[in-house]
């Protein structure tokens, strides 16, 4: 004898069967164990290109020194382990990253949209954007609108020269002068051949360091941000990292490393 189903728990029997399918199919969340495994480790791994000082470079003894080499050790005790770091070329790093030859990337590394997907970024450390850089003689001017009927020198073909005709062109009369590299147009600004420059900071500050005779005025013409990069699940371990730059902005430790690496501050 054939038993029928009331409609009602035909209706529950049918819902229980598409909980189950729901579950079954769902994708697996997987546990974010990136900190813990970095805190179990005792190690922060750091993938770094030593060919870029004064934030990466091999020293007279073969040691790895500079800003980034300062900050990932920095970061590590924030974290409460050590800094270990593997030397990689810039060109192949994010690769490494996501290969897992390292946990972090810490490389003077701008953030690239294309990577996003794979690769999560933090919050800016260091603004590598264009500056404007004067005589030190020169008391009067603090941004673009004080040059207004001046000469601005840039390295044509650069970054600069790209963005400061944009801006110049809007609304200024400022004639753009081009020099074939960047020291030729700081040392031609030094000597009083134009009235202002635009350069990158990090090339302004060790110019300024090295030579003295030029200043650095105003904001930063344009953001080129550093950052550290972490794979994407490893959010967690983001998160830390994130809250050590938080703190070492606070804490003194960023304008240290200016003043120890390009002789410079923060403010």
């Amino acid at each position: 004898m054939n038993r029928v189903v009331a409609p009602e728990r035909l209706w529950l029997l049918v819902l229980a069967m598409v909980v189950v399918v729901v579950i079954s199919c769902a994708p697996k969340v997987v546990e974010d164990k990136s900190l813990q495994r970095v805190k179990e480790a005792g190690e922060l791994i750091v993938g770094i290109d030593p060919s870029y000082p004064p934030f990466a470079a091999i020293d007279g003894q073969g040691r790895l020194v500079g800003y980034d080499v300062d900050l990932a050790e920095y970061v590590a005790r924030q974290l409460g382990v050590r800094a270990g770091f593997v030397s990689i070329d810039i060109g192949s790093i994010q690769d490494g990253l996501l290969a897992k030859k390292f946990d972090v990337i810490v490389s003077s590394l701008p953030p690239f949209p294309e990577f996003t997907k794979k690769i999560s970024y933090s919050r800016p450390y260091f603004n590598a954007g264009q500056v404007l850089v004067v005589n030190e003689e020169t008391d009067n001017a603090a941004g673009l609108d004080d040059l207004d009927g001046k000469t601005l020198g840039v390295e044509g073909g650069s970054a600069a020269d790209v963005e400061m005709r944009k801006l110049v062109g809007q609304s200024l009369d400022i004639a753009i002068r081009p020099y074939q590299t960047a020291e030729a147009l700081l040392s031609t600004l030094k000597a009083g051949g134009v009235d202002a420059a635009a350069v990158d900071v990090v090339t302004a500050m060790e110019f300024a360091r090295r030579e003295k005779g030029v200043k650095i005025i105003g904001k930063p013409l344009t953001m080129e941000p550093f950052v550290i990069a972490v794979r994407r699940d490893d959010a967690a371990l983001l998160n830390e990292i994130d809250g050590a730059l938080f703190e070492a902005e606070n804490d003194g430790t960023a304008d240290t490393l200016l003043q120890k690496w390009l002789g410079a501050s923060a403010n």
